[in-house]
């Protein structure tokens, strides 16, 4: 078995501050993965009060850290303002059987850019029309990290139109999952699929997967409050930019596979937009 935890955190300081914290406090065999936590992509409907909290305001979290064991380390905690935490135990079959899918993919064989969709020219952006069938499409609200859970969601093409003229780098969307009942497997399928064609073609490639959630902090008092329904996987996954992932969504294949495998499927999706940092 191979354990994993995310979590997200909100500091009394600065990303700048956390991230000398966390060299000093985690271990180098013990750290997964550090970025800073960017947007809403989008929303959950699970957990809302754990993740974008109770206040007028929703919860500004600075970064998502990945480790191999549940608990950050005590020096590491005692700065933190908000924490909310996942944890899985991913079976070693499952991680072999994601390296067999992902196995030839090349995520270098996607171009560095695609005309209409780059921080230089979005006229692609600009002209595409929305998937009305498709949850996940280029116009679907989304919500800012620190926003006015009031106000309304930003459409995610003037997300990415913001956001993508000051960061063409890599991104990386961590997704949480829920499934209606009996679904999980045909979601497997999607993965699947995902990979070997419409992920490759936009440079899209795993990360990080946490498929097995046993935990996350929130849960107890969610089942309390008559949460029915919980999350059953995460996944991180890594894309050249926010505008190879934005022109993937609009794509006919992401389509074809979202309907052929996702429509019916998914209870919930959360996507939040996270950039990769450094200890170093």
């Amino acid at each position: 078995m191979a354990p994993i935890t995310f979590h997200l955190v909100a500091t009394s300081g600065s990303t700048e501050a956390f991230l000398a914290e966390s060299k000093k406090h985690l271990a180098q065999e013990d750290l997964l993965y550090i970025g800073r936590a960017v947007h809403w992509m989008h929303e959950p409907h699970l957990s809302v009060k754990a993740l974008l909290g109770t206040k007028s305001r929703a919860i500004e979290w600075q970064c998502l850290v990945a480790t191999q064991s549940a608990t950050l380390p005590d020096g590491l905690r005692e700065h933190l303002v908000t924490h909310w935490s996942i944890s899985s135990d991913v079976d070693d079959n499952m991680l072999k059987a994601v390296a067999a899918m992902a196995e030839g993919a090349d995520a270098s064989a996607a171009p560095a850019s695609f005309p209409g969709w780059n921080a230089n020219d979005h006229t692609g952006l600009d002209a595409a029309t929305p998937v009305s069938d498709l949850e996940v499409n280029i116009d679907m609200p989304t919500r800012s990290l620190g926003s006015d859970l009031a106000s309304d969601p930003t459409p995610f093409r003037d997300f990415v139109r913001t956001f993508g003229a000051k960061h063409t780098g890599p991104v990386h969307i961590f997704n949480l999952l829920s499934y209606l009942p009996g679904q999980r497997d045909r979601y497997m399928q999607y993965v699947a699929a995902f990979q070997k064609s419409v992920g490759s073609t936009y440079g899209g490639t795993p990360e990080l997967l946490g498929f097995g959630v046993v935990d996350w902090s929130s849960k107890a008092v969610e089942e309390k409050d008559g949460q029915q329904f919980g999350w059953e996987d995460t996944a991180l996954i890594k894309y050249p930019s926010i505008w190879h992932f934005s022109k993937m969504i609009d794509s006919p294949e992401y389509a074809s596979a979202d309907r052929d495998y996702k429509q019916g499927v998914i209870r919930d999706n959360a996507l939040l937009c996270v950039t990769p940092l450094s200890l170093d």
